[in-house]
């Protein structure tokens, strides 16, 4: 995968998932962070990125989201 490494990724649903810290939010990370989800969307790997925050506070809410994306590509590779 280009070099990176990803927190998890799910081969079969060719999905990456990022937990972002706090380090994500400067200029330089924002920027590294679009140009590694281009090149992973250029290998038709499609990026979820979550914070730590909605991890830690709203977790319910963020396994709603997994769930919702996870089904959408279901539904587009079936």
């Amino acid at each position: 995968m280009f070099g990176y490494i990803a927190d998890f990724y799910c081969n079969a649903l060719r999905l990456v998932i990022e937990v972002d810290g706090p380090t994500h939010g400067t200029e330089e990370q924002v920027e590294h962070d679009r140009v590694r989800d281009a090149a992973l969307a250029g290998q038709s790997i499609r990026v979820l990125r979550l914070s730590n925050d909605d991890i830690v506070h709203r977790l319910p809410e963020t396994i709603d989201t997994i769930t919702m994306v996870v089904e959408e590509i279901e539904r587009s590779t079936h």
